[in-house]
């Protein structure tokens, strides 16, 4: 829908921070998409924002790309360079092609596993196609809980008279 907007939740609890602060730069320049960065509180159970198929998975299960229903498409990267551990202190829960419904678990996260091996836990989650839409922006600020609106993707307002295009 032209200038629909859609409000993507936290997928964990943490402490919200602007995407420029997450310390890698394939992240923090906004390269992957727009979105935000959590750092993780508590136990760290990390959930589908919304419905969804999954369509990134990796065995080392630092990473989910999920492509929702409502057409955002978004990638969680659980920790920064946390790829190395390959699944050490990763329990993933659901693998390529499954459909995931909202607050389903993607992964439960050693939190011990991650800090002893000395990488961040930060979590970029972004918004992959964030080209497809009229703005991205955090909405969320400190800390978050999951399921708590977190982003705010607005649809462009064109799509009207491109799709009235398409009909004639």
């Amino acid at each position: 829908m032209p200038g629909a907007v859609t409000e993507v939740p936290a997928p964990l609890t943490g402490t919200v921070m602007p995407l420029e602060d997450v310390t890698d730069p394939v992240f923090s320049s906004g390269a992957v998409g727009q979105g935000a960065g959590l750092t993780p509180t508590g136990d760290i159970v990390v959930t589908a924002p919304a419905d969804g198929t999954v369509v990134v998975a990796p065995d080392s299960g630092h990473a989910f790309g999920i492509n929702l229903d409502n057409g955002v498409e978004l990638l969680i990267h659980v920790g920064l360079d946390t790829v190395n551990l390959e699944g050490k202190g990763f329990d993933v829960k659901v693998k390529q092609g499954d459909h995931v419904t909202a607050g389903q678990e993607l992964v439960r996260v050693d939190r011990a596993t991650i800090e002893e091996a000395g990488y961040p836990l930060t979590t970029p989650v972004l918004i992959t196609n964030t080209a497809k839409f009229a703005s991205v922006e955090i909405i969320a600020d400190g800390d978050t809980t999951t399921g708590t609106p977190l982003i705010r993707v607005t649809a462009p307002a064109e799509d009207a008279e491109e799709a009235k295009e398409a009909e004639d």
